[in-house]
Formats: C-alpha cells, structure tokens, sequence
C-alpha cells in the first residue's frame, strides 16, 4: 500500500492546454486516481485519472515512481 501512495503522490503533471503553462489553483481543482493496490513486476496494470472543475482543457502526464522493494529508486 505504501508503494501506491508513493506512486500517487507523484502521479499528475498538469499541462494546460494552450498557449501558457499553468496549474489551476488547488482550492477549485479535483482530480481522481483509480489504480491496483499493489503493483507487480511484469503483470500489465490500469490506471485511472480524471480531473474536475478545471476552466480549460487539461493534457495529464502519468508516472509511476517511487521506491523498490531493495531499497532503489525507481
């Protein structure tokens, strides 16, 4: 469980979509994240995200990082 809420909390990038870069204030933005519990070597995984009461289109970058099991940085 720790894992993901590593992988969460380092999960979203946002991008606006136009000419600017810019993040949409924290206080009218909600974003949502569905992903498995645990993460395992070599079994393909799905992620969900979604981004709420933004007032302009919104490109996401998602990752998935954090640390391994031996000690290593993902």
């Amino acid at each position: 469980m720790l894992g993901v809420i590593w992988a969460l909390s380092a999960l979203l990038a946002f991008t606006e979509g136009q000419s600017s870069t810019t993040v949409a204030p924290l206080s009218s933005a909600v974003y949502t994240v569905i992903a498995p519990a645990k993460l395992r070597p070599n079994i393909p995984f799905h992620v969900s995200a979604s981004v709420h009461n933004l007032p302009a289109p919104l490109d996401l970058k998602i990752t998935i990082e954090g640390p391994a099991d031996n000690g290593q940085y993902n």
